[in-house]
């Protein structure tokens, strides 16, 4: 199969967690068919409580740092999510 994955949004929300939004088609390459065509959103809010609790414990302040590595780790579950649900969508449409 062939997966096209075109992103949307792959962005923090205003609210501070991560969203991404994509349009992703799985194609069988032998005949071009489109097996499966979706729209799919992921949001993380886990970024801003990681934060938090990455906080300097003697300031108790999230350093830019920490706001960074909690983000990064909130994108990187949202990619998880979606490709995730890509191998399911793919394993349903075994033998088709």
């Amino acid at each position: 199969y062939q997966v096209t994955v075109n992103l949307a949004n792959f962005e923090e929300d205003v609210d501070g967690s991560s969203l991404l939004s994509v349009f992703w088609t799985i194609v069988n390459p032998k005949n071009n068919k489109v097996m499966l065509m979706r729209r799919s959103s992921y949001r993380d809010t886990g970024a801003t409580t990681e934060a938090g609790a990455s906080a300097d414990a003697g300031t108790g302040e999230v350093t830019t740092a920490s706001r960074y590595d909690a983000f990064a780790a909130a994108m990187s579950r949202n990619l998880e999510a979606l490709s995730r649900d890509i191998a399911v969508a793919i394993t349903g449409l075994k033998g088709t």
